[in-house]
């Protein structure tokens, strides 16, 4: 028997999320081509006839919910829950075969990953460990999974984050009110600044 239509819906896989290599040759995503939603990692083609399949990258017992390369080299950054608790974990993967090593392990905790800083040492993030029902920023050196700043900011859930390209500077968004919090780098400490229905265009040293 032939496929029928039904078998075609039931069929259809999903990819999301995708993130360049930082030289633009790769383009790594999310799908569930193998059953779970997992990082798949495809290699750019050279010409217009060199076709290439993507390549399953990570084999989480649970679903991934992110990937995203890093701005300087092939680390990339994974979020992946325990059984679909949708508590993610964040998860360095260092080059294509090696095993993701785990930057958190809090299974009571949810962790939103936020950007990579511009130079790759660092990473920002969002998690409820202070309380349940908020979200704080941290930031995290990667080099030695050490986190070097965590900051309670208002009784309110951070929604976004990103860090500016150019200047040692991260700018939260919070779902209320329209405030934004922004940390500044200034002779090497970090300094927590907030505004209220404002932007404000931040230069670090």
């Amino acid at each position: 028997m032939g496929d029928t239509k039904a078998d075609r819906y039931v069929n259809v896989r999903r990819a999301h999320g995708p993130s360049w290599s930082h030289d633009g040759s790769q383009l790594a995503f999310v799908a569930d081509l193998s059953g779970l939603d997992q990082v798949w990692l495809l290699n750019l083609p050279a010409t217009p006839d060199d076709t290439r399949e993507p390549e399953q990258l990570t084999h989480f017992s649970s679903r991934v919910g992110l990937v995203a390369c890093s701005p300087v080299d092939q680390r990339m950054m994974v979020a992946s829950d325990d059984g679909g608790n949708e508590h993610d974990q964040l998860y360095l993967i260092e080059s294509k075969g090696s095993e993701p090593i785990a930057l958190t392990n809090s299974p009571d905790v949810i962790h939103f990953f936020g950007a990579w800083s511009p130079d790759g040492s660092r990473i920002c993030y969002s998690c409820n460990q202070r309380h349940p029902a908020f979200f704080d920023i941290w930031i995290m050196d990667i080099a030695f999974a050490l986190l070097l700043m965590g900051r309670c900011m208002w009784q309110q859930t951070t929604e976004e984050s990103s860090w500016h390209r150019l200047f040692s500077t991260l700018l939260a968004v919070l779902r209320a009110m329209y405030r934004f919090a922004s940390w500044l780098k200034q002779g090497g400490m970090w300094k927590l600044l907030h505004f209220l229905r404002m932007v404000s265009c931040l230069h670090g040293p």
